[in-house]
């Protein structure tokens, strides 16, 4: 999704579908019914379970009050339940990563688990781990399939779409140049059947295409990285970029706070600090906002802070 949703609009059949199911499983797993769930109950079966926007929270909220038929334990206990206190804890573990080297770690390894079922060469998904590197360093998805190959600098910094530069690790400098350099791969595991790279000026290219599409890159990385431990998405991993960089930058700067509501300048400090990291992926204030709560669980998971 683009950004995290703060309105309460009425979910759709395939959403509600969902939350039951969500909740009917609580409920077996915890072997007792709804009213009896204490708080912590909720946050550990049902809140970490769901997506991280505020809708996600509020959605379940609510189908949780309708399976127990508006029990007032349940609402009691509910209205004790803030978005804050939700660590989020199922979907990080299984689609965020702490830094780039943990990312294209677990990636790499994915590919060599399907490239061994395959018997292909390994080198057939770089692309797959050259579009996850774009992910990482804020390339949006529809913006990644026209990055350039001069688009990657030899001062170790990657070209923006917006003309701005970001330093890159020499980790994904590394991968990126042998990907750029690269002539082609074989198909198959032992060097067999040459597939030469079509021409091109793009980075994200393959034997059949000098440019890829955002359906090739999607499908590349749901295909070739599934695993029961995780559902890694590009979006997790963009997001898992910009907040590993607020990390980052509260490291040298120190922590960065919400700021007064009543004070002007403070908030429009915050927001401009805040859009440095977001940039385009956010469509509004709330939605800042939101992403700046959705950093504080991931840095709660990942450092315990």
């Amino acid at each position: 999704c683009t950004s995290c949703e703060f309105g309460v609009d009425l979910m759709s059949e395939l959403s509600k579908l969902k939350y039951y199911d969500v909740v009917e499983k609580a409920v077996e797993d915890a072997g007792k019914p709804l009213s009896e769930f204490t708080k912590e109950n909720f946050i550990d079966l049902l809140f970490n379970k769901v997506g991280m926007s505020v809708s996600s929270f509020s959605n379940l909220k609510r189908t949780i009050i309708d399976v127990s038929k508006g029990d007032d334990n349940v609402k009691r206990v509910l209205a004790g339940i803030k978005y804050i206190n939700v660590t989020h804890t199922d979907t990080y573990g299984s689609s965020y990563f702490k830094s780039y080297h943990d990312m294209m770690k677990y990636a790499k390894q994915a590919v060599q688990k399907t490239a061994s079922e395959r018997d292909s060469d390994v080198h057939i998904y770089d692309v797959t781990l050259a579009s996850l590197t774009l992910a990482w360093y804020g390339i949006l998805i529809d913006d990644c399939v026209n990055v350039k190959k001069n688009d990657v600098l030899e001062t170790s910094e990657l070209v923006l779409p917006s003309g701005d530069k970001i330093k890159i690790c020499k980790e994904a400098y590394v991968f990126l140049t042998e990907y750029i350099n690269s002539e082609g791969y074989f198909a198959f595991h032992g060097m067999e059947r040459w597939k030469p790279y079509q021409p091109s000026t793009y980075l994200l290219r393959t034997d059949k295409s000098m440019q890829c599409t955002t359906q090739t890159i999607r499908s590349g990385i749901s295909r070739y990285l599934s695993s029961p431990e995780k559902k890694v998405t590009y979006d997790s991993v963009y997001w898992s970029g910009v907040f590993s960089r607020i990390r980052e930058y509260e490291e040298k700067n120190g922590r960065i706070y919400l700021p007064n509501q009543l004070n002007t300048e403070d908030r429009t400090a915050f927001m401009e600090l805040m859009m440095t990291f977001v940039k385009d992926k956010v469509n509004s204030e709330y939605d800042v906002y939101s992403r700046y709560k959705l950093y504080k669980a991931y840095r709660k998971f990942f450092y315990n802070e």
